[in-house]
This record gives C-alpha cells, sequence and structure tokens, in this order.
C-alpha cells in the first residue's frame, strides 16, 4: 500500500514538465543569469559596493529535485569589494557560525555600512567592523526595485521570451513566456515534446538573490567542531562563503554578525545524490513543503529541512544503500519526528547549530488556553511546532498503518490524503503569512535549551486546534483523530 501511494505521488505530483525537453529549461536558467548580470552591472555603476565577483547557482533547480516545473531559482552574489585574500578578519560572533567582519585598513567600503561608532562609543575597536548585514540588503534591493521601475529588462531565448515583471519584497519576479508558434518551425521538432514544456504557455518564476563574500580561511572551518571532517575535500572544491544574513541578538535581528553558508556544497552533495533517494525527496517535498517568502525567520518545514533530513540520511554516518522507497521515506519520516519532538536539528556541515536557529521564532495569536492550562510556559511557540510534529506522524500512519478511515489502496484514497496534506500545507501557509504580514510586531521566540515537546500534552494541543477552527476555519483536528 506504502509503495504504490508514494508511486502514485511521484508520477502525479512530481513529475518536471519541462523533462520533455530539458534543452528550454537550460535555456531559460541561462537568459536569467544574463539578466541578473545586466541588472547587477548597471548597479554597480552607481553603487560600486555591489560590484560582483561571481554569481553561484544553489537551490533545488541546481540540485536536480525541484519538482513540476522550473519556476525557482536561487543564486548568490559574491560581492567583489568584500572578497579574496587580505581582505577581512573575522572575529567570534554570537556563535562559531555567525563571525563579525573587520576589514583591513586598506579595504574600500562605504562607511553606512560599518558599525557606528558614535553609537557603540568604541571608536577604535570597531572602527573597521561591517555592521549590521540588514542594512547591506535593504540598500541593495532597494536599488533593485528602483532601477526595475526605471528600465525593461528582457531577453529572447530561442523557445521564448523571458523578462523581468516586478520584486515582491527581496525576491525578483520574471515571466517566461513559450513561443510554440516559432517552435514550430525548428527542424528537429517533436509536437508532443514541445508542448509538454510549459503548461499553459507560460510560467512566473522567482528569483533569490543572497550577497555573499568568499570565506577566507578555509582551515578555520575545519578545526570547528561542528563540522564534519569526512567533507574536508568537498570544502575544498565548493567552498563555502559568508553570507549577509543577520543573527538573532537579544530578540532582535541587527546585530553585527553575519553568517558562514554551505550552500554551494550543499547543492554538489544532493546533486550527487542517487536517482533513489532523488525520488524520494521530492515525494515528501509535494506532500509537506510550503515554501512563503516571509519578513522574518519563522520555524517551519521547508525545503531546507527536508533536504537536511535527506542529507544526514545520504550522507550521514550510517550512509544508507538502501534502494526501497517506502523504507527510505519512512526513516527520513522518523527523523524529522524525533527532531521536531526534541525541538532542535543539526545542521549537516554546522552540527553544532540548530537548522532552525538559536532562537526559534513562530506565530503569536490572540488565545487564552482554557482551565489550568494558563500557566504553561510559551504556549504558541511549543503548539506550533506540535502542529508540524503531529502532522509529520499523522502522514506516517496515514501511509504505513493504515489510519485513515479504510484502505490506502485505490486512486481515490491517494487523492484524500493528498487533500490533507495539500490543506495542512495552505493552513500553515496562511498562518505564517498572517503572522508575517499581521503579527510582525508581536512575536514570542523560543530560546534554544533543552525542551522537548513533552510538555505540550494533548488537551493543550486539543485547545489549540480548536482555537485555530473557531478564529481562523482551520479544521485540522483531523491530525489527532
Amino acid at each position: 500500500m506504502a509503495e504504490g501511494f508514494l508511486q502514485y505521488v511521484h508520477e502525479s505530483r512530481c513529475k518536471f514538465r519541462f523533462e520533455a525537453d530539458r534543452t528550454s529549461t537550460d535555456e531559460i536558467e541561462s537568459g536569467i543569469r544574463s539578466l541578473i548580470n545586466d541588472i547587477v552591472k548597471s548597479i554597480e555603476e552607481k553603487a560600486p559596493e555591489f560590484k560582483i565577483l561571481d554569481i553561484i547557482p544553489t537551490g533545488s533547480s541546481y540540485e536536480e529535485t525541484k519538482n513540476e516545473a522550473p519556476n525557482e531559482f536561487d543564486f548568490m552574489l559574491v560581492l567583489k569589494e568584500l572578497s579574496g585574500p587580505g581582505k577581512l578578519n573575522l572575529h567570534q560572533g554570537c556563535s562559531d557560525w555567525y563571525p563579525q567582519i573587520e576589514l583591513k585598513k586598506d579595504v574600500s567600503f562605504p562607511r553606512k555600512y560599518m558599525v557606528n561608532v558614535n553609537y557603540t562609543n568604541r571608536h577604535n575597536q570597531y572602527e573597521q567592523f561591517l555592521g549590521s548585514p540588514r542594512i547591506v540588503v535593504q540598500n541593495f534591493w532597494k536599488r533593485i526595485q528602483q532601477l526595475i521601475q526605471e528600465t525593461t529588462f528582457g531577453v529572447d531565448t530561442p523557445r521564448g521570451k523571458l523578462s523581468v515583471k516586478h520584486c515582491e519584497g527581496r525576491k525578483l519576479v520574471f515571466a517566461y513566456i513559450h513561443d510554440l508558434e516559432n517552435a514550430l518551425k525548428k527542424t528537429n521538432y517533436d509536437p508532443e515534446a514541445e508542448k509538454a514544456i510549459v503548461f499553459k504557455g507560460h510560467v512566473d518564476i522567482g528569483v533569490d538573490l543572497m550577497l555573499a563574500v568568499e570565506h577566507p580561511h578555509i582551515a578555520d572551518i575545519l578545526s570547528r567542531r561542528g563540522f564534519p571532517s569526512t567533507f574536508e575535500d568537498l570544502l575544498s572544491k565548493s567552498k563555502c562563503h559568508i553570507v549577509a544574513k543577520a543573527c538573532h541578538t537579544e530578540h532582535g535581528a541587527n546585530g553585527k554578525c553575519w553568517f558562514i553558508s554551505f550552500s554551494a556544497m550543499e547543492r554538489d552533495l544532493v546533486y550527487d545524490m542517487d536517482p533513489h533517494h532523488k525520488q524520494c525527496y521530492k515525494i515528501l517535498k509535494s506532500l509537506f513543503v510550503c515554501e512563503i517568502s516571509a519578513s522574518r525567520k519563522i520555524m517551519n518545514l521547508s525545503s531546507y529541512v527536508l533536504k537536511t533530513a535527506f542529507l544526514f540520511h545520504v550522507h550521514g554516518d550510517n550512509r544508507c544503500k538502501k534502494s526501497n522507497l517506502s523504507v527510505c521515506i519512512k526513516e527520513v519520516l522518523e527523523y524529522l519526528s524525533s527532531n521536531l519532538f526534541h525541538v532542535k536539528m543539526p545542521c549537516f556541515f554546522a552540527r553544532d547549530m540548530n537548522t532552525w536557529g538559536h532562537l526559534l521564532e513562530t506565530p503569536r495569536f490572540s488565545w487564552t488556553p482554557s482551565g489550568n492550562l494558563k500557566d504553561m510556559p510559551h504556549p504558541f511557540e511549543l503548539c506550533w511546532i506540535k502542529l508540524m510534529f503531529e502532522f509529520i506522524n499523522y502522514l506516517k500512519s496515514a501511509v504505513y498503518e493504515n489510519r485513515m478511515a479504510g484502505t490506502l489502496k485505490t486512486k481515490d484514497d491517494y487523492e484524500k490524503l493528498i487533500s490533507k496534506c495539500n490543506y495542512f500545507k495552505a493552513a500553515a501557509s496562511c498562518l505564517i503569512k498572517l503572522y508575517s504580514d499581521r503579527f510582525q510586531y508581536e512575536v514570542y521566540r523560543l530560546e534554544e535549551g533543552h525542551r522537548t515537546l513533552s510538555a505540550c500534552n494533548d488537551g493543550f494541543f486539543y485547545d489549540y486546534l480548536e482555537h485555530l477552527k473557531k478564529c481562523f476555519g482551520f479544521e485540522l483536528l483531523f491530525l489527532k483523530q
């Protein structure tokens, strides 16, 4: 039953819609890189601090784990002024993986991005330190927004047209229109393959850009106790970077720490994953990952969390060699369930750091728990985490223990379970969006410690589900049935 359902999900929800002609996808990617290059060239004419040394592709489109359509690309933009030997020193920040950056005296970078020494009242100590990366990122995206309002960016590909539509928060949105009429004139035309390339003739493509700096001291990474030394060769080959992503200091996000990222290494490791495990990855991604742009780091079941689970499953200490779909997916679900229960999941290349961060940020709602549940500490945080924990367990039980009414045998049974998964994803996305848009100044954060979900009993969680139903109309009680 489990195998049949999982195969059905893969066939009906995970097939890459451009798979009929991979050339078209490559053309889109090439066009996007060309337009990004045009955009950053235009920006650096007025703001030379944003001169880009390299554009590094990352994410699922380059890991070959993208489902359905090429509607999202991720790139790191390496800042030339801050990259290269002899340009900066790293100092201990709030953790081993959030360093502070001190620029050498001969490095030129605008004073507005440096630590405000008048505010710190420690002129000599911090004069050459970069300030909050958030300010750098805000100014970069402000320039992008101004630029695309004033200038039209577009390019013709061999099979269509690609253009920049607008800026959605800190994400560029491109429009690709497939030119089927022109494709008919091509000599090696396959009509059935061509029609399968893009559904409805067009696709909107989100592009995330992350500002980065080359890490200057690879030996420093190898000395960290959280880095697995077995990946020294991969580190030398793919390298790691320091990205403009702020830490949370005293429940804020304006500290002067930057973040050490292993995105390029993760990309290469996932890309080299065998087809069986990529299939497992894409199936689970289809069933519960909901990506949403939010102004804050919110704990959720993101594609990065799932990627981390598979990296441990395939490349961890036990190095899975299985080729059974249902067995591998069950093991990954159990791994996720255990990590959610303990409210901690190690990063693959920084194993002393929590994937969800050292401060866990979750939605907060106007809710007064009933009866003797009022005195429970951190009610909102624990219930949000338990919501994800219970969903993972529900999915595992439905697939492997026949928890759903009836049996999981027919296409209708499969679609009912998929519908439940989609409903959960939609509800979680809506709550995250409400939190980001309306409640962003009313938040609780659960600081890392030795807490588990054992404090959140079923009675308390049921009260929470009733609240979600009453206030938002979300019927999630099926998780506890």
